[in-house]
């Protein structure tokens, strides 16, 4: 298999499997936290030990100091130039990972512009997360467009849109959400929704859906006009 998932966790192996003594750790820094939740992943089902607790660096230092080393990622949300009081165990470190996300799927082998990365980049961690166990050859397909349908497909869409007195929680997370608006806003012309006024952006969109509709079908009389009458004969 050449999927992502596959790849980083051949990275992390190629550093955690090394015979050294004390056993080699992985520093990964994230300072816009868009790593944590697809290393909770991949390190699910013990493929290594993770630290990736939000806590104070100085909290973190005595951990370390405190600790049995073991091999393992410690996940860190700042930049490296950043670190305090956990520089003092980061420079015994085997590797400092500090790719973001766009960086890692270049390394990974994919041919992305800046100018795509740039329509995409809030939508990344999300999308990461869904194919992870996607063939390298199916990335080709990574765009925009790909990326929204894949976060929230038209039947998800559909399901929330005519799914009345129903929470948005019951269909997507937050971050899900935004794509959601996204989706609405760009790709079917419709009001920006709100979560918390959901059940008034149903009945608006379904206003503007049966008013587009009737004007595709009455071109000569769309909603909105006064209706003509003929004249009395």
């Amino acid at each position: 298999m050449d999927s992502l998932r596959d790849w980083l966790i051949s990275e992390i192996d190629s550093v955690l499997n090394k015979p050294n003594d004390p056993p080699p750790f992985i520093i990964w820094c994230d300072p816009d936290r868009e790593w944590r939740d697809i290393l909770l992943i991949l390190s699910a089902g013990g493929a290594f030990e993770l630290w990736a607790e939000e806590e104070h660096e100085l909290k973190l230092r005595e951990r370390f100091f405190n600790s049995s080393r073991k091999p393992g990622v410690i996940w860190i949300p700042k930049n490296q130039d950043d670190l305090s009081y956990s520089k003092v165990f980061a420079c015994d470190a085997e590797k400092i990972i500090s790719f973001s996300i766009p960086e890692a799927l270049v390394e990974y082998g994919l041919q992305i512009s800046s100018e795509d990365i740039n329509q995409f980049r809030v939508l990344l961690k999300s999308h990461v997360k869904e194919w992870l166990d996607r063939p390298k050859s199916g990335w080709k397909e990574l765009n925009l467009v790909k990326i929204k349908e894949t976060l929230i497909d038209d039947e998800r869409f559909l399901n929330v849109l005519c799914s009345p007195h129903r929470e948005i929680q019951t269909f997507m997370g937050k971050e899900q959400f935004s794509v959601f608006k996204r989706r609405a806003v760009e790709d079917f012309g419709l009001p920006e929704p709100g979560e918390s006024e959901l059940e008034k952006w149903r009945i608006n969109a379904l206003a503007c859906i049966l008013v587009t509709e009737a004007a595709e079908l009455y071109p000569d009389n769309p909603p909105g006009r006064k209706r003509q009458s003929d004249p009395a004969g």
